[in-house]
C-alpha cells in the first residue's frame, strides 16, 4: 500500500510541475463543507492511506506533510509509515503552521503558487499562507478527476420522505421560519450548503454518506421560491411529488453556480462555502451561525420525544448486550468485531432501526488508548476476563440517532 502511495503523490507532483504550482493542499472537506464525506470526495484518503476523518495534507514537490489532531496521533503514525508523509500534530509544541510548513521546505526552483481545489474551502488558511509564503490560495479546478482513475462515481443514493410524525414541523413551515429570517438579515436569497441543514428543512433523508442520512445537493430560498439542485434520478416518484406539494423546484445539481450567477440580491451564505460558489456570487453576507443551524439545534416537542424514544429502544439493546458480555467474555473466543456483531444484531431487534450512527469503537486493553480505534481483521484482538473494554457506540432509528460510550471491567 505504502508504495502505491508514492506513486499517486508522484502523479500529482507531475500534475503540479506540469501547471507551475509549488505547493497543493488537500484538506478533508466536499463542496459541502461535511465532516463525514461520500466516497467520491475522499481524496485526502486516497493519497495518503490515513483513514481519520480530520487531517491536510499538504504536497510539495519533494516533501508531504500531514496535519491532526489528537484523536488520530497513533492512528496516523501507524498509517504513515513508509509513506514519506511527515506527521504534525496540531497544537503541540513545536508543530509548525501549514504556511510556515510550506515556507521552510519550497525549493527555490519552484513556483511561487500554493493551490487547492475550487470546490473546498480553505479560507482558515489564506492569512497564515499569505504571512510565510508571500502568496495566496489559488482555486483551480480538481486535479483528481483525471488522477484518480478508479474514483468513485458522485453519490446515486435514493432520497425519502422523513414524516410530520417524526419531525414534528412541516417543510413549508420550516421555510416560512427561513424566509423570515431572509428579511431580517435584509437579503434576497439564502444558499443552503451544508447537506443536514437541507435534509432538515424539506424533511428529507438520504443514503450517500456511510452512517449520515443526507443526500448530496444545494437549497437555494428566496422570500418566493425554494429550488433544490439534485440529480433527479435520486429522487423517486414519491419524493417528487412531495416537493412539488411543498412548492419547491428540482434543477439538477450541478447547475447551481449557473444559477447564482445572476442573483443581484445579497445571498446569505455560510462562511464555509466553496470558493467555485463563492465566485459566482455578487453580492453576499456571511451568516454564522446560519439560520438554519439555529433553528436545527432547537428541538420541538416531537423531536424531544423521539430522542427519548430511541434512547429507550437502544438502552434496551445495550441492556441486552451487557447481560451477554461477561459469561461471552468469560467462555473465551470473543473479539472487537465480534462483539461489534452481536452489539448490532441486537440493535436490529429494535423497532425501526435503521443502522448504525457511526462505526462502532471497540476497544480491547491497549486498544482503548486509540481514541477513534477501527478493529480491522489484522488487529482483531480477542477479549479475555481481565483489562478493560471501551465501547463507543450508536443506533439510528426512524426518529432519531444515539450515540453511548462506555468503559466495561
Amino acid at each position: 500500500m505504502n508504495i502505491v502511495i508514492r506513486e499517486r503523490i508522484h502523479q500529482l507532483r507531475q500534475w503540479m510541475k506540469r501547471n507551475y504550482i509549488g505547493a497543493y493542499i488537500v484538506p478533508t472537506a466536499d463542496p459541502h463543507n461535511s465532516e463525514y464525506l461520500p466516497a467520491h470526495w475522499q481524496t485526502r484518503e486516497w493519497l495518503s492511506g490515513f483513514t481519520g476523518s480530520a487531517g491536510t495534507l499538504v504536497i510539495t514537490t519533494r516533501k508531504a506533510a500531514l496535519w491532526t489532531d489528537s484523536r488520530y496521533f497513533l492512528q496516523a503514525e501507524a498509517q504513515l509509515a513508509g509513506t514519506d508523509i511527515c506527521l504534525q500534530r496540531e497544537k503541540m509544541p513545536g508543530t509548525p503552521t501549514i504556511g510556515e510548513w510550506i515556507s521552510a521546505n519550497w525549493n527555490e526552483d519552484d513556483p511561487m503558487t500554493v493551490a487547492t481545489n475550487d470546490e473546498v474551502d480553505c479560507g482558515a488558511w489564506d492569512e497564515d499562507i499569505r504571512k510565510h509564503t508571500k502568496s495566496k490560495i489559488k482555486h483551480i479546478s480538481d486535479p483528481f478527476a483525471k488522477l484518480w482513475t478508479d474514483r468513485p462515481p458522485m453519490p446515486d443514493g435514493k432520497v425519502e420522505i422523513h414524516p410530520l410524525a417524526w419531525a414534528g414541523e412541516s417543510c413549508q413551515q420550516k421555510l416560512e421560519r427561513i424566509r423570515q429570517a431572509i428579511r431580517e438579515h435584509q437579503a434576497g436569497f439564502i444558499l443552503i450548503s451544508a447537506l443536514d441543514e437541507i435534509a432538515w428543512t424539506l424533511n428529507l433523508r438520504g443514503c450517500d454518506v456511510h452512517c449520515v442520512p443526507v443526500f448530496a445537493s444545494y437549497l437555494v430560498v428566496s422570500i418566493r421560491k425554494a429550488t433544490l439542485y439534485i440529480e433527479e434520478e435520486k429522487l423517486p416518484e414519491e419524493v417528487r411529488e412531495y416537493l412539488q406539494a411543498c412548492k419547491v423546484t428540482i434543477r439538477p445539481y450541478t447547475r447551481i453556480r449557473a444559477d447564482l450567477h445572476p442573483m443581484i440580491s445579497p445571498v446569505l451564505i455560510d462562511p464555509g462555502l466553496n470558493a467555485r460558489l463563492r465566485k459566482a456570487i455578487h453580492t453576499w453576507k456571511e451568516v454564522n451561525p446560519t439560520p438554519v443551524s439555529l433553528m436545527k439545534c432547537v428541538k420541538n416537542a416531537t423531536e424531544q420525544e423521539g430522542y427519548r424514544k430511541a434512547m429507550l429502544r437502544d438502552g434496551v439493546a445495550m441492556v441486552k448486550f451487557l447481560r451477554w458480555l461477561k459469561p461471552a467474555v468469560q467462555a473465551g473466543g470473543e473479539t472487537e468485531m465480534s462483539i461489534d456483531r452481536k452489539l448490532t444484531s441486537l440493535r436490529a431487534e429494535q423497532e425501526g432501526f435503521r443502522g448504525i450512527s457511526f462505526d462502532t469503537i471497540a476497544g480491547y486493553g491497549p486498544h482503548a488508548a486509540i481514541v477513534h480505534y477501527e478493529a480491522t481483521p489484522e488487529t482483531d484482538a480477542v477479549l479475555r476476563p481481565e483489562g478493560l473494554l471501551l465501547l463507543d457506540s450508536g443506533g439510528h432509528y426512524h426518529e432519531r440517532p444515539t450515540h453511548s460510550t462506555r468503559t466495561h471491567a
